[in-house]
């Protein structure tokens, strides 16, 4: 009984696989007959006019956004942080001029107390001792007016005498009355310019005074930590009771209003970036497209990358954007000529060998040529074809040397 039914299987089995193999057969035949009956026939090409051509476009580099404004935020002096604002936190908002750290002014605080009352002290005697020279002045002109009496009298005197009608006392008088007279003078003139020099030394006096007071009051300000802008606290190192010194920053400050996009470009393609316009893609947004425009373009390469950087400016008013997120830029890139150029769908290779079909009283021959750079869809061609020669662009999987082709279409090189 077993024995019957594996025989019926195999029966089945053997008749299943005869149909198959008849149908298999049949298939073969028909495709066999369509591909002969159209190889018969001449092959439809898509035809392309060699000649020069300009080509534009653009290129996409891979970056990251950046913060467009940061600065690391330190003391200027040494102190113990005596206050830190409370709301002072990582991603809170700052306005430009808010203090947020205030270091321990106390002993500068003295100081400045103890220079301000010096100054006002030497600005009182600084007062009297102009006063003084006020006075020492109006008493010099008074000796000078009265030594001029005396000069004149004396001068009397002596005619009298020689005429006798004055005694030698009296000439004696009047002798000691003028060099009296010319000691005042010289002692009024002396205090005078003793006054002078006094109050020289006191007015460059409270110039020093001035000079400290100010770097005092210059000190006091630098104990306060102002944030530089408007933007967001992006990291924290400062509590309230520590010591700080200028070496140590206290806060990381970003703007956020814009951000950059900082991209690398390869050296062979730098020469070719200009400051326009570009659109950003960024992997977190794919549903946004970002505009910006170029602002800045690295003038030194990376050694290890052979790349330079390129910053994009991003409007981020909305406050959208973070510092971090990855992305890419198309740049648009200037047009260039390609004498000749071809579409790159028309080159094929062989072992490495780049050829066309060129195409000729509607007969195809194979032609090796040279090719260059590739762009926009197009490939430049260094040698094997000129301009006016006509290649095809399709057809490929039936082509041969020798063959005939039809154009399947207007020639798109000459409008033919």
């Amino acid at each position: 009984m077993i024995r019957s039914i594996i025989n019926f299987v195999l029966i089945v089995g053997l008749a299943a696989a005869g149909v198959y193999g008849v149908n298999q057969f049949k298939s073969s035949r028909i495709k066999l007959k369509e591909r002969t009956d159209y190889t018969r026939d001449s092959v439809m090409v898509e035809p392309y006019t060699v000649q020069t051509v300009t080509v534009s476009d653009s290129g996409v580099f891979k970056g990251v956004t950046e913060a467009y404004r940061q600065t690391r935020l330190g003391a200027e002096i040494a102190g113990k942080a005596t206050y830190v604002k409370p709301q002072a936190r990582v991603g809170e908002e700052v306005k430009k001029g808010e203090v947020l750290v205030r270091l321990d002014t106390e002993l500068l605080e003295l100081d400045l107390e103890r220079l301000k009352s010096s100054l006002s002290s030497g600005e009182l005697s600084v007062k009297a001792a102009e006063a003084d020279v006020t006075r020492l002045e109006h008493d010099l002109e008074i000796a000078r007016e009265n030594l001029e009496v005396a000069k004149r009298l004396h001068e009397r005197n002596v005619e009298l005498y020689q005429n006798g009608n004055i005694s030698e006392s009296d000439m004696d008088r009047s002798r000691l009355e003028l060099l009296g007279g010319r000691k005042a003078v010289q002692t009024g003139e002396d205090a005078l310019v003793s006054a002078k020099i006094s109050i020289e030394r006191a007015r460059e006096e409270l110039k020093v005074l001035s000079v400290q007071i100010s770097q005092v009051e210059m000190r006091i300000e630098k104990s306060r930590v102002k944030a530089p802008f408007d933007g967001t606290i992006a990291q924290k190192n400062c509590e309230e009771g520590e010591y700080v010194n200028p070496a140590s920053p206290l806060f990381i400050i970003q703007s956020r209003e814009k951000l950059y996009f900082t991209a690398r470009v390869p050296a062979e393609e730098i020469g070719r970036i200009r400051k326009n316009d570009v659109t950003v893609q960024l992997y977190d947004l794919r549903e946004h497209e970002l505009h910006g425009r170029i602002e800045h373009i690295g003038l030194v390469s990376d050694p290890r990358t052979r790349t330079y950087v390129v910053k994009v400016v991003l409007d981020n008013r909305k406050l959208s954007l973070r510092p971090g997120m990855f992305g890419t830029v198309e740049v648009p890139l200037p047009a260039r000529e390609f004498s000749p150029g071809i579409p790159t769908r028309s080159v094929l290779n062989d072992g490495g060998e780049s050829y066309v079909y060129v195409i000729e009283d509607k007969t195809a021959a194979i032609r090796y040529i040279e090719t260059g750079e590739v762009e926009g869809g197009m490939v430049e061609v260094e040698s094997g074809l000129e301009d006016g020669e006509v290649i095809a662009t399709s057809g490929f999987d039936m082509l041969t040397p020798g063959g005939t082709v039809e154009f399947v279409r207007i020639d798109r090189g000459t409008g033919e």
